[in-house]
């Protein structure tokens, strides 16, 4: 199964599906004893990456927020609160990242 994942987010070609659809399946599939969640969000970066695009954090959203999202996936099989916290969490993240390229393109 987790092969199967990761050739389906592979054939999506918008990277912010697909790193959606990385951060919501992984987890929920649970291919490791722990750290499930840690590595989808990390996962969840490749594409952007790959785009050359802002990394995703989740440095400015509620914890209670990201962790019901994911149990709404987990129980409910809804990912409507979880999209939009990653939404949330990707645009800050990219404003964040805008602030230190520029102040960094500033300095030299």
């Amino acid at each position: 199964m987790f092969e199967a994942i990761l050739k389906k987010a592979d054939a999506i070609e918008n990277p912010y599906e697909q790193a959606f659809f990385i951060m919501v399946h992984l987890p929920y599939l649970q291919p490791f004893d722990d750290v499930n969640t840690r590595v989808s969000r990390l996962t969840a970066n490749l594409p952007l990456n790959k785009h050359n695009l802002s990394p995703l954090a989740f440095v400015d959203v509620p914890n209670e927020l990201y962790i019901q999202g994911t149990l709404d996936v987990y129980e409910l099989n809804r990912v409507e609160l979880l999209k939009d916290v990653f939404m949330r969490a990707y645009e800050r993240s990219a404003l964040r990242d805008a602030a230190l390229r520029q102040s960094l393109g500033e300095q030299t």
